[in-house]
């Protein structure tokens, strides 16, 4: 399957993210984990308050995605901080997460070389902590595990698994690949931020 059809796949079904590395063909074929299944329908209404947790792919789609959010008559805020792990996320939390009706996940990029048998634990953690539901938590699907760029299949397989079992729904994966420049093959362009914003709007929204 070439990547745009990966691509196609993520972006109109959610129904599995693929994992490989491009860079090392000794890699394992590629893992499609079983998930919950995308979410059917609109999961906020318009002047919901959608909070957005994350690292720095989150600090890449805040300002976009605030404008999109504020458009509708939403309340939004961004806590997100380049190279922030879930157990950073955790620590991050401010107390007040639970006034936000939605809470979007922009995590794992971060998380996929760590030891995965916390990851279950740490989800836990922010689940609990932040008093959201889980219901009421949305993952944003990293790019660099989308386009299977990152160094660790694995971890990647593992993460993406805890959050299924955590009940954390996947509402976007990125519509368009990495930079080509960037060298750690995570990030996107403005552009390419703008398009994903627009992918997590669909999926809050429509």
């Amino acid at each position: 399957m070439n990547p745009l059809a990966m691509l196609s796949l993520a972006v109109l079904t959610l129904l599995a993210v693929v994992v490989a590395s491009k860079s090392d063909t000794s890699e394992p074929e590629p893992y499609t984990p079983p998930t919950s299944g995308p979410p059917s329908g609109p999961v906020a209404s318009p002047t919901a308050g959608i909070l957005l947790l994350g690292d720095s792919i989150g600090v890449g789609l805040s300002s976009h995605l605030a404008k999109l959010v504020q458009a509708q008559g939403g309340r939004f805020d961004a806590r997100v901080k380049t190279g922030r792990t879930t157990a950073g996320a955790v620590s991050a939390l401010q107390g007040d997460e639970s006034t936000f009706d939605i809470a979007v996940l922009s995590l794992g990029s971060n998380d996929a070389l760590l030891d995965a048998s916390h990851f279950a634990e740490t989800i836990q953690k922010l689940v609990q902590q932040s008093g959201v539901p889980a219901e009421r938590m949305f993952w944003i699907v990293p790019p660099g595990f989308t386009y299977a760029t990152s160094k660790s299949p694995a971890g990647v397989a593992a993460f993406t698994q805890a959050m299924l079992d955590a009940g954390i729904r996947p509402i976007a994966s990125s519509p368009v690949p990495p930079a080509p420049d960037d060298p750690m093959h995570l990030h996107l362009a403005p552009a390419g931020y703008a398009a994903f914003a627009t992918a997590i709007a669909h999926g809050l929204y429509e």
